[in-house]
Order: C-alpha cells, then sequence, then structure tokens
C-alpha cells in the first residue's frame, strides 16, 4: 500500500535517535520518495509528498530553517528531516511553532547518525509498500475479470486484509481537463491526494486506474459515506487542477469477493450515465431505465 509518514517513522527514535519535534497533525501524509535539500530556496523539481533530509550545509546559522519549511510546505512535502551538527545545532521556535500550525512534520536526528542509512531504510520500505500495492491491484483485478480463477487473487486479498466475508463498496472516476479525458498518467499524479481523502477511513482499500478510470475499492463503506468521500475527492482534485471536471459513479454495497464484481459493473455503469447527465456524483440504484441498457453485454441486442 502506500506508505504514510507514521507507518515509515515507525522504530526510528529507538533505531536513529529520530525525535518529532512538531506537526503531528501531518503524520498521515504519503511518502512518495525520500531526497535531499540544501538550497534554501526549495527548488522546484519537487513533485510532491517527498520527506525532505537537510544538513544545513552551506548555510549559516539556523534562522533560514523557517523559510525553509514554509517553502517545502508549498512544494507538497510530506515532511523534514533536520540533521543537528555542525551546520545547525538547533530548531529556531519560529519553525517549530509554524510547522506545528500547519501540521507539517518536522524531526531532528543527531549528527552521529549516518543518514545514508536512515534513506536506505526509508526507501527500502516505500519500494516494499508499493510493490505489496501492485499485488492488491494484481489480485482485484484478477477478481474483477477473471472471478473463476479463485487461486490468482484470494490468497493475496486475505493475505492483505480483504477478507471474503467483508463488504465492498466501489467508486469509479473519470476526469477531463480541457474537454479532454485524463490519462492513467495523470491519475496517477494526483493518486496521492485521493489517497489523502479516502485513507482517513483507517481501512485496507485499493486504488487502481482502469482504462483510464480510477476505480477506488472500499470496505464497509456505506453509499451514504462513499457519496460524501466522493464529494471531497472531486472538490480535492479541482482545488489541485483548473478547468477539471471529475465524474463519479457510486456502486451499491456488494458482500464478499462476488460481490466486488457485482460493484465493479454497478459503479462503472453509474459512471456511464453520470457522464451521459453531466451529474459530478451519481449512484447505481439512481440510474434508472439504463441498468437494463448498460445491462446487455451484446451491443447487436441493443
Amino acid at each position: 500500500m502506500a506508505i504514510t509518514l507514521s507507518q515509515l517513522c515507525v522504530n526510528t527514535e529507538k533505531t536513529y535517535g529520530m525525535k518529532l519535534l512538531a506537526g503531528k497533525d501531518g503524520m498521515d501524509n504519503y511518502v512518495r520518495w525520500v531526497h535531499m535539500v540544501e538550497d534554501r530556496e526549495v527548488p522546484g523539481f519537487l513533485h510532491g509528498n517527498e520527506l525532505v533530509f537537510t544538513t544545513g550545509i552551506g548555510q549559516y546559522g539556523s534562522s533560514w530553517i523557517v523559510d525553509f519549511v514554509r517553502k517545502l510546505r508549498e512544494h507538497n512535502a510530506a515532511g523534514v528531516i533536520v540533521n543537528i551538527g555542525p551546520y545547525i545545532n538547533s530548531v529556531p521556535s519560529k519553525a517549530i511553532v509554524y510547522c506545528e500550525e500547519n501540521g507539517f512534520p518536522i524531526f531532528t536526528v543527531p549528527w552521529e547518525i549516518h543518514l545514508i542509512d536512515i534513506t536506505y531504510d526509508f526507501c527500502h520500505r516505500i519500494v516494499a509498500s508499493e510493490e505489496n500495492e501492485m499485488s492488491v491491484v494484481s489480485a482485484f483485478k484478477n477478481l474483477i475479470f477473471t472471478p473463476f480463477d479463485k487461486q490468482s487473487y484470494a490468497h493475496t486479498l486475505e493475505r492483505r486484509g480483504f477478507k471474503n466475508d467483508s463488504s465492498y463498496t466501489i467508486i469509479a472516476c473519470q476526469m477531463e481537463r480541457d474537454g479532454k479525458i485524463e490519462t492513467a498518467q495523470s491519475w496517477n499524479e494526483i493518486k496521492l491526494i485521493i489517497r489523502r481523502v479516502i485513507g482517513k477511513r483507517q481501512l485496507p482499500l485499493c486504488v487502481f486506474v482502469q482504462e483510464n478510470n480510477l476505480i477506488i475499492i472500499m470496505q464497509k463503506c456505506s453509499v451514504q459515506e462513499a457519496q460524501a468521500l466522493s464529494e471531497q475527492l472531486i472538490k480535492s482534485i479541482s482545488n489541485q487542477l483548473e478547468n477539471t471536471v471529475v465524474n463519479t459513479g457510486v456502486s451499491n454495497v456488494g458482500e464478499g469477493y462476488t460481490g466486488v464484481v457485482t460493484s465493479y459493473k454497478e459503479a462503472t455503469s453509474a459512471l456511464q450515465v453520470a457522464i451521459i447527465k453531466k451529474q459530478q456524483i451519481l449512484c447505481y440504484h439512481e440510474i434508472g431505465v439504463y441498468k437494463i441498457l448498460l445491462g446487455i453485454d451484446d451491443f447487436n441486442i441493443l
């Protein structure tokens, strides 16, 4: 699964002497990668969701850190780790107050700890998380498109917390910007934003792109809650991307693995109708006669 800062930093205080100074409200930020930044101007090549390390080499004093953390937050960094030593002897109180007020995590790590050990450890955890996520996505795709082949999905899903005795609700989304349907690459760029909204439920979820549509599979989620989450998603995406139209389809609640297959068809059908009717959010139970039309797989019959 995509890894949060709190998951990434498990046992790091004991292992590396890494201490959180402020910004605990941002510990649910997702971390894409780790990055060393020594330039106080914060270069614009940060993509967002990086965990930044800095030693302060080449800088004078520590007053620059206040502006540094502000700019990191503006570039959507996940947090910052300050190496306390010959270049930075302490973090200014103004920086600590700013991070606490804005939920931007700031850590310190002692100079005697080799940063290469921490970055190697973190990169390993991030890669392992991505591999786990890919295995879950592959398992759900196998379930949806080849449900008869239980060996290709059941064991992986059970092991990752997606139980057969659970209920599942699916949201299908399509994004259009400047009149053009956005591709899988565009969805991947904002997938962490989406996970930040949905991930607050504290239950395993799966997010993937299928035929340029974003598919979100959630456990134990009512239709009403899925509608509310869809509204939050649309708002978050609109704030991030200008001139963007997002349509979403919400399935009924399905039971077990067979329910996932049904819910996927319902969510994508509701999405199709939402696009036709130009509605941002539409639930499957609201699409009326389209249930009959979209339920026929043979287009010759239509």
